[in-house]
């Protein structure tokens, strides 16, 4: 016996070591739009999204990479969960514009091929709550995550890509096909005193510009931000809420998690509203980032053969 739980052992370390050393690829054979010279409006429109800090900030951390340690605290069913983490691979991604006389619109849509890894344990923990990991779950999943963006021409020359630039950017949505439980509304207190309502993610525009009321928020290190998010659920059981932060673009080691409390439920004799707080705090390393809150039912995490389902908003904002 005592062979055996040392060879387990060496195979769950041996999984994580594999995973957050190949857990880093992402979009890398996604073919390039083509050279300036022979593009299209369209193409020079997919160029500059994927060349958009703002932007590309979502999937870093969206892809966590490795399990994460964020508080699960004790359970009492089939699996007693310690971390819990997706990594995410982006399959394709579209543009599809909208042109308006010098103003477009365009939806971006990415579908990405999931793994949920639960690292846990069959056994319940000790008297003084301790448990140790025996256990990686793997589950597989997809998900479409979509966002709108509003481009403004501003010249004409020779390369396309210099004739736009991105106006505003929605808020992204996404998910697994049909979850039974959905992110009703997210409320965000920044320390300044100002606030977001998001009811609807990518009907909700940041603009990059004076005169308009929602710019993308300018946070400074070490500050608090409160989020308070309302759930729509089929489920009577207490939804894994959190929200992952912190990562950029060209910097992905100072990824955190953080896991929202649940502070009411009532049930309209269909469905679930639930209600959860959270707090994060910006990290010291200033630039782009985005700030990505995921539902998963309690199912999902605690039972090994249920399946997956999740549904995902995320927050652009910049840390000076």
């Amino acid at each position: 016996m005592k062979k055996y739980k040392t060879q387990l052992t060496a195979a769950i370390l041996f999984a994580f070591f594999t995973f957050g050393l190949f857990g880093c690829k992402s979009d890398s054979t996604i073919l390039d739009p083509g050279n300036n010279g022979s593009q299209t409006d369209e193409q020079a429109l997919l160029k500059i999204t994927d060349n958009d800090e703002s932007l590309e900030s979502f999937e870093p951390n969206y892809n966590e990479e490795t399990a994460m340690d964020f508080g699960l605290g004790k359970t009492s069913t089939q699996i007693y969960p310690l971390r819990v983490g997706q990594r995410m691979f982006l399959i394709d991604r579209s543009l599809d514009v909208t042109f308006d006389g010098d103003s477009a619109v365009g939806l971006l849509t990415k579908n990405f091929s999931g793994t949920l890894y639960i690292a846990g344990s069959y056994t319940p923990a000790d008297s003084n709550g301790h448990n140790t990991i025996d256990t990686v779950i793997q589950k597989q999943f997809s998900t479409t995550v979509t966002r709108k963006i509003i481009f403004e021409k501003r010249a004409n020359t020779a390369f396309p890509d210099s004739n736009w630039k991105i106006k505003a950017i929605s808020l992204p949505e996404g998910g697994t096909l049909n979850p039974a439980l959905e992110i009703a509304s997210v409320s965000i207190f920044y320390p300044s005193g100002d606030s977001m309502l998001i009811t609807d993610p990518n009907d909700y525009f940041l603009y990059r510009g004076a005169g308009f009321r929602h710019q993308i928020p300018v946070l400074h290190r070490f500050r608090d931000v409160r989020v308070v998010v309302k759930v729509n659920s089929a489920y009577a059981d207490k939804d894994y809420v959190t929200l992952t932060y912190g990562a950029m673009r060209s910097n992905r080691l100072h990824r955190s998690k953080k896991r929202f409390e649940l502070v009411s439920s009532t049930f309209d004799g269909t469905t679930y509203h639930k209600t959860y707080e959270g707090t994060w705090k910006t990290l010291q390393f200033p630039g782009w980032k985005h700030a990505i809150i995921n539902i998963i039912p309690f199912q999902a995490i605690n039972d090994d053969s249920a399946p997956v389902e999740e549904n995902t908003w995320g927050i652009p904002y910049i840390v000076l």
